[in-house]
């Protein structure tokens, strides 16, 4: 029987085993993993059985411009020995009612639109894909001096299982593109990052500033309001 349960520190180590099985990314670090399971604005969970870690998904609470809590659905792992068995759909599941207890408002999760399994686990799990195809901008940080963030663009500090950076939102300019690099670069952080519409015209200012494309996205939301109804299951599941 599989059981979802609170991640503990303890499970650091097990849990950057997943990252690594699921990506081959072997810079996951158990030290770093078990600091941001500690932290109580987030909610780390495990699929487990019989003592062994079968996969994992991390959520954490955002606030948009208007103030609305979001419940950000950021990394969600299978070891592959372990897919086909509807554990990942679990994990959201149980991601998308931690959300809901904290406040939270809309959850939403970026997926690759190269990544079908993913896109059919979020679905059953009442997921809506937003139309609009979204490009993620990278950066590392970059000496600069300390500039004001203009009108209508805001950044997001956030730590994640696998790194700590800052999240680029809104309508933003070159110079906010640039005071984001001093930023990471002043605080030691890894990296600063934007999704941005494929036909936006931010993409310019970005890429002016040092930011390098990685991947095409696509946001998936669903509401956490109390009369908001899951999808129905469709036997579809993100992990193959």
């Amino acid at each position: 029987m599989i059981t979802i349960r609170a991640a503990r520190p303890g499970d650091s180590q097990a849990v950057a085993q997943v990252i690594t099985e699921s990506w081959h990314d072997n810079t996951a670090d158990p030290t770093h993993i078990a600091r941001v399971i500690r932290d109580t604005a987030r909610v780390t969970l495990l699929a487990e059985q019989d003592r062994a870690v079968l996969g994992f998904v991390d959520s954490f609470l955002t606030l948009a411009a208007d103030g609305t809590p979001r419940w950000e659905v950021d990394l969600l792992g299978v070891r592959p020995a372990a897919r086909g068995r509807q554990i990942a759909r679990q994990l959201v599941s149980a991601a998308v009612e931690a959300g809901r207890a904290q406040g939270a408002m809309l959850a939403r999760a970026l997926i690759r639109r190269d990544n079908p399994a993913s896109q059919r686990v979020f679905a059953a799990c009442g997921f809506s894909e937003l139309a609009q195809r979204q490009i993620l901008y990278l950066a590392d940080g970059a000496a600069g001096p300390r500039q004001h963030i203009t009108h209508g663009c805001w950044l997001l500090p956030v730590v994640t299982l696998t790194y700590r950076g800052l999240w680029i939102e809104g309508a933003p300019a070159r110079s906010d593109f640039a005071a984001a690099r001093a930023i990471v670069e002043w605080g030691g952080w890894d990296v600063a990052g934007a999704v941005l519409p494929a036909n936006s015209t931010a993409i310019e200012a970005a890429s002016s500033a040092g930011f390098q494309a990685a991947n095409e996205y696509a946001w998936w939301t669903r509401a956490l309001t109390a009369d908001a109804e899951p999808a129905p299951p469709s036997g579809h599941r993100r992990d193959g």
